[in-house]
């Protein structure tokens, strides 16, 4: 449960100063950006950190198992 409230604040962040910066370089306008957009990037991010984290999770099992035997 910890890893995903740390997924979801992270994605909310990440999400936030990417959007930040591609107001203040022009890319895109407050017009432009649909909500659809934003939810789908917050989406990615978040089952992006998940999984990155269920994989340093295994390889640390692995390295401990290898170290008890």
């Amino acid at each position: 449960m910890k890893n995903i409230s740390t997924a979801a604040v992270v994605a909310f962040f990440y999400i936030l100063i990417s959007f930040s910066i591609d107001l203040f370089s022009g890319d895109i306008t407050f017009s432009s950006a649909s909500f659809s957009h934003l939810l789908i990037g917050y989406v990615i991010v978040f089952v992006s950190y998940l999984i990155g984290v269920f994989i340093v999770h295994i390889f640390v099992k692995t390295i401990n198992k290898k170290r008890v035997k």
